[in-house]
């Protein structure tokens, strides 16, 4: 499972490269797929190919944050 699965729904912040000038873009995440994150901003649908900078405002419920075997 990958851990962007856990926030889907969730309010996350994203700092996105364009051109020279780098966007912080805030919105709920749809869909997370290796690379690509889709938002949802108040006033558009964006889709985000390789996000710099991820922020969650949160820890996921059930994530293991120490390596365990299993």
């Amino acid at each position: 499972m990958h851990v962007f699965e856990k926030y889907l729904g969730e309010e996350i912040t994203v700092n996105v490269t364009r051109g020279e000038k780098v966007e912080t873009v805030m919105g709920t995440l749809l869909s997370a797929e290796w690379e690509n994150v889709v938002l949802q901003t108040e006033n558009e649908v964006i889709a985000v190919n390789s996000p710099e900078d991820i922020t969650f405002k949160r820890l996921p419920e059930g994530l293991i944050v120490k390596p365990t075997l299993i």
